[in-house]
Parts: structure tokens; C-alpha cells; sequence
């Protein structure tokens, strides 16, 4: 029987992913990811429909408004230990029909939160580690900031058709913070796991065992030691995994195509844990392989 998760991909005893790798990498990519999503935006025409939705309303959920819960929130919350469910506070005043401005001054509120907190806390990178509570149960502190990509990045996808091709800088770290999560989720729920994204030029791999996960660029090792994977270019597992696309056409299409399916099962068990994934005990009661695997990978994201 093969090794589970395969030797490329096994986590040291108390790593946490890309947060202990290389801490001050991650929030310089973080905020790059910023940085790009608020140029991408910044000329967005409010009114636009975007999915059932304004343009503007889908940016403004990424932005920091009187009543929004910030890094200082999540800071206080890991500082003192509470991991259950995040403080809770008003929501949100967003104004109805946000300008361009507001979004744009909301947008640099939240990344300028991240770059405060690096400038002028000297402790920063051990309370990174810090667990804190989201809407998808407790994450690393660092962790669930860089994992504000992920959304940045579908958020982008979805205005690409109107503003111009999304930026692939961002939409990198919006995989790599959708990978590393996922990792994250399955170190949380005790399941042993790995699985990697295979995209042109590239391949990054999350492992999972004993409580700890690693997420790792495998883009040189030989593709069949890396383990269950989903194949096919980044937009695709993006949404793919945000359940906005059709995994069973895409898979009879050959525009997804996996790797190591019996492996990929061995993540139902960690989406019966997400807080806010639907359908994970009617996905562990599913029929095997393809079926069971094709919903699986729309139940994985933790930006629903």
C-alpha cells in the first residue's frame, strides 16, 4: 500500500504549512495579492451585475467597514485563546450603492491592517501561528489572512469578462492559499491526506498527518510521486473547488482530470468537519470514486 501522505509531501512534527515555511514570504505574498486585487478593481463599475450581483457588492465583502470584523479582532481573539466562534460584532455598514472610492479606501483598510500589524508588532511572526476562530472553524492567525486570496482570486474571475484576464500572480496566490487551507482542514480533522494541484507550469501539493500539514511546491518531482491530484489550469480549480462549475462535464471533457481517485477519498472525512460545507454526510454516504470524488472537490473551499 502506498505511503499516505507520499514522502514528498509528509509534514514535519508541528508544521503548519506555508505560516512556518516562511512567514515573512507569505505576507509579502499576501500583500501583493492586495495590491493586485485593488488595481484590478479599482476601475470596477459598481452597478455592473456579477453573478446574481452587483460588481461592487462582491468587492465590498473583501473590504474593511465600520462593524467589519478585523485583524485586530482576530489578533485580540488568538491572543487569548478563544478558537470557538469569532467574537461577535454589528454587521457590516456597507452603503447600499458603494462609488468606486469607497470601495477602493474599504480595500486598502484591509490590506493596510496586515502591513501595520508587520511594521509594528515585534512579535508578529509567533503569533502568526496563533490559532483563530473564522467562519470555517480555527485556523492559523497567518493562515486565514493569506487566505483572503482565495476569494480576491474569484472574486477577479468573475469581473475578468467585463475588466480584462484577472491578474496570474493573483490568481497563483489564491491557489496556494486554497491548497494550503485544505491542508490545513485536514491536519484540524486528524485525517491523514494529501492531494495537489497540477496546473501548466506547476504543481503544489498539500500533506497532512499527526495534527500537522505541509504545503510545498512539488512543480520538479516526478508528477506520480506527488499523490492524488486534480489536473488542469488554475481558473479551473479555482472554480472548480468554489462549486461554480461543472466537475462531472469538465471530467468527461478532459478539461479536469484527476490522479490517484481511491486517494482523493481519503478527504470525505475532513469535509464532514468544515463548518459551513453542505452536504458532507450525504457525500459520505455517496456511491465511490469518480462520483463521490467529482462532488468532493466542489465541498473542499473554504470561501463558499
Amino acid at each position: 500500500m502506498s505511503e499516505i501522505p507520499p514522502p514528498l509531501l509528509q509534514p514535519s512534527p508541528g508544521e503548519q504549512g506555508l505560516a512556518t515555511t516562511d512567514p515573512l514570504a507569505l505576507v509579502a505574498t499576501t500583500l501583493a495579492a492586495w495590491d493586485l486585487f485593488i488595481e484590478f478593481t479599482s476601475g470596477v463599475d459598481p452597478a455592473m451585475p456579477v453573478r446574481k450581483r452587483s460588481a461592487g457588492e462582491a468587492v465590498a465583502e473583501m473590504g474593511t467597514w465600520p462593524g467589519s470584523r478585523t485583524l485586530d479582532d482576530m489578533l485580540a481573539d488568538a491572543k487569548a485563546g478563544r478558537v470557538g466562534e469569532p467574537t461577535p460584532g454589528n454587521a457590516p455598514e456597507i452603503p447600499a450603492r458603494p462609488t468606486s472610492a469607497e470601495l477602493t479606501a474599504a480595500l486598502r483598510r484591509s490590506r493596510d491592517s496586515l502591513a501595520r500589524w508587520l511594521e509594528s508588532d515585534p512579535d508578529w511572526s509567533a503569533e502568526s501561528l496563533l490559532p483563530t476562530p473564522t467562519a470555517l472553524g480555527p485556523l492559523p492567525l497567518l493562515t486565514a489572512i493569506h487566505g483572503a486570496a482565495y476569494p480576491m482570486a474569484l472574486i477577479a474571475l468573475d469581473l475578468a469578462a467585463v475588466v480584462g484576464e484577472a491578474p496570474a500572480d493573483l490568481l497563483d496566490t489564491g491557489l496556494d492559499a486554497l491548497v494550503d487551507t485544505t491542508g490545513a482542514f485536514a491536519a484540524r480533522a486528524g485525517v491523514a491526506a494529501s492531494i495537489t494541484a497540477r496546473v501548466p507550469g506547476r504543481q503544489i501539493g498539500t500533506g497532512a498527518s499527526d495534527g500537522s500539514w505541509c504545503t510545498r511546491d512539488v512543480s520538479e518531482a516526478d508528477p506520480q510521486a506527488a499523490g492524488p491530484a486534480v489536473i488542469a489550469d488554475v481558473a479551473t480549480v479555482l472554480t472548480v473547488t468554489a462549486g461554480r462549475a461543472d466537475v462531472a462535464g469538465l471530467y468527461r471533457s478532459g478539461s479536469l482530470r484527476l490522479h490517484d481517485i481511491s486517494g482523493l477519498l481519503n478527504w470525505v472525512p475532513v469535509v464532514e468537519t468544515v463548518p459551513g460545507l453542505p452536504g458532507g454526510a450525504a457525500l459520505a454516504r455517496a456511491g465511490r470514486y469518480v462520483g463521490t470524488v467529482t462532488t468532493l472537490l466542489s465541498k473542499l473551499p473554504f470561501g463558499r
